[in-house]
């Protein structure tokens, strides 16, 4: 109901000028709202309460996904998931699959594993087969006779036959979404886990961790933001040196392979997870921590790391990397990854010529070098 008197009582509360000159008075405003507050009731404060846990059981579904997975599936079985947001190696995420369009042609549309993984599973399976019998439900000329009865009574609303559509199709949708979290949660907990000297876990609601539930259950995680932590793994028999509380959203930026890259310490994987301002524009290279080489012993040393990870990644069973290598030279404005890799393949095919290195070389292969056997090995 409109009530002048409040109104007028609210516009006077902002035009009362005070100390500062300004017209609107912020204490007046802060008792005004927290009187305001003081008249909810039951039915708000429930309709909050929902709101809330709807939000935090989202926070927590990942987990949960994840925990299904893992007890679902082999060890064989989620080894053969395919990393989120992979384009190569032997099991991308994202490809290509053949549709039949309107016409009858078929052509290449762009699919990704966790939607075809989502539409495999019995309850994608199902609600697939609710929407196909709502929708010849709704077909007056369509044979209805396997179609379940309860479908029948919801089809004699329209309105409510189109919402369950609506409804069914978007759970659908939302699959995919689910289970790609899950796997990018479970690869991340594998990768930390992996990192020199750190462990991770979830934080686990009280009684319900893997060693405390009985058969059959699936562990919780505690009812809170800051629902990982990740630590220093301790020297036997002393105690924890340092534990990171932090979000899924945190623990999901770690970059182990950059904080490797940084030293290989706590906080330098802690500091991948820091997000930080784009650079500006005008190069397509990436040097953000201004890395320089002034001196012939740093040119060396980073020649033979840069040599152990050519062999690393032209080894690898998984050819993500190598594929990201060779599309990133293959993509447009890559001016200057062309010209700084043809160059320096220039250079150092100079230096090799205009030394002995080359004969040495084959001096060590005839020699039936380590060296250039496990060089060789990796090339091929």
């Amino acid at each position: 109901m409109f009530n002048r008197k409040a109104l007028m009582q609210t516009t006077a509360i902002r035009e009362a000028p005070n100390d500062q000159g300004s017209t609107i008075d912020g204490d007046a405003l802060a008792d005004h709202a927290f009187n305001l507050g003081a008249s909810v009731g039951e039915a708000s404060e429930a309709a909050f309460l929902l709101m809330v846990k709807g939000k935090e059981d989202w926070e927590g579904g990942p987990f949960r996904v994840m925990f299904g997975l893992q007890n679902d599936l082999s060890s064989e079985q989620i080894a053969e998931l395919a990393r989120p947001g992979e384009e190569d190696g032997n099991n991308p995420d994202e490809f290509k699959v053949s549709k039949e369009d309107s016409k009858g042609k078929i052509k290449l549309v762009a699919s990704d594993f966790y939607t075809q993984f989502a539409r495999g599973t019995p309850a994608a399976q199902n609600m697939a087969a609710r929407v196909e019998w709502c929708e010849r439900a709704g077909d007056l000329k369509a044979i209805k006779d396997d179609i379940p009865a309860d479908i029948i009574e919801l089809a004699k609303d329209t309105h409510r036959l189109e919402t369950h559509i609506a409804f069914l199709k978007n759970r659908i949708k939302n699959m995919p979404k689910a289970y790609r979290k899950a796997a990018e949660l479970m690869f991340q907990f594998e990768a930390v886990k992996a990192y020199p000297g750190v462990d991770a876990e979830p934080v686990w609601a009280q009684g319900k961790s893997p060693d405390q539930i009985k058969d059959g259950e699936l562990p919780e995680v505690e009812n809170t933001p800051l629902n990982v932590m990740v630590w220093i793994v301790p020297e036997a028999g002393k105690p924890v040196p340092r534990v990171k509380y932090m979000t899924k959203s945190e623990f999901l930026r770690l970059n182990t392979k950059r904080a490797i890259e940084k030293g290989g310490t706590f906080n330098a994987l802690l500091d991948t997870a820091i997000t930080k301002k784009a650079p500006g524009g005008g190069s397509n290279s990436d040097n953000s921590d201004a890395f320089v080489i002034k001196t012939v012993d740093k040119g060396i040393a980073v020649l033979a790391e840069f040599h152990r990870w050519s062999e690393e990644i032209g080894s690898a069973k998984d050819k993500a990397d190598i594929g990201k290598l060779y599309k990133l030279m293959n993509t447009k404005d890559n001016d200057e990854l062309i010209v700084a890799m043809c160059e320096t393949a220039a250079f150092l095919n100079a230096v090799i010529s205009e030394t002995s290195a080359g004969q040495k070389y084959i001096k060590l292969q005839q020699g039936g070098s380590e060296l250039v056997k496990e060089a060789t090995k990796t090339a091929a």
